[in-house]
């Protein structure tokens, strides 16, 4: 199995199940702040647990952008797609419902102050401590920050871990894990007016988990070669 593709695919499926206990069940805005390596499965995800009608692609490059966008088109996404040079982004922040960042960015890509309530956010980039996609205004105004792995952000998340070292936030006000929503644990989105946002910077065993999932497909449909070791 291809390693690349398998952490792709498990990202953007995490971001799918994150999208659909945090965001809206109406939303419709899909604002994407970049269009790298990562984007693409993310974007797929939200697509599958969403009726979006309208999709913003942002990027440094619009050349990148449009190619982009026509990848999607090749999938038969349906939605309205524009692009949008990374910059100034206050009315398209306003509009979104759903916003996701896959960016290698080491300042916020998005001013926290104008993110509207009910606004959800998959933060899947900044996986290093000195990177930060997102501001400590937007962290702050959060209702519900939920992790893929508590001790993988705390290692790697760099927006949070600069939260960390304010006064008035810390990991304690995480609401909590991804896992712990999907399995009742602890409440999933509970009114229209909140802001959420999803923090993933992954972990093996997840990737484990997928290429378990492959796997026994394969094995099922009888595909691939034995190989005995």
């Amino acid at each position: 199995m291809n390693a690349s593709y398998l952490t792709r695919l498990r990202t953007g499926a995490l971001s799918a199940i994150a999208t659909d206990l945090l965001s809206k069940k109406d939303s419709k805005v899909l604002t994407v702040i970049c269009t790298g390596a990562m984007t693409f499965e993310q974007v797929l995800g939200v697509l599958e647990v969403r009726k979006i009608e309208n999709i913003h692609l942002v990027n440094p490059t619009i050349e990148k952008a449009e190619a982009f966008k026509e990848r999607l088109r090749t999938m038969f996404v349906q939605p309205d797609i524009t692009v949008h040079l990374l910059g100034s982004l206050s009315a398209i922040i306003q509009q979104a419902d759903i916003i996701c960042c896959s960016t290698r960015s080491e300042t916020p890509v998005f001013d926290g102050n104008e993110i509207q309530p009910g606004t959800h956010v998959n933060g899947v980039g900044s996986y290093l401590p000195h990177m930060r996609e997102v501001d400590f205004n937007f962290i702050e105004r959060c209702d519900k920050i939920v992790v893929d792995d508590f001790a993988g952000v705390s290692d790697e998340a760099g927006e949070l871990i600069h939260a960390n070292q304010q006064d008035t936030w810390s990991f304690d006000s995480l609401h909590g894990e991804l896992q712990e929503i999907a399995s009742g644990d602890i409440s999933s989105r509970e009114n229209d007016e909140e802001i959420t946002f999803f923090k993933c910077v992954g972990a093996a065993y997840f990737d484990l988990a997928v290429g378990h999932g492959v796997y026994k497909k394969a094995d099922t449909a009888e595909i691939g070669t034995d190989i005995d070791l």
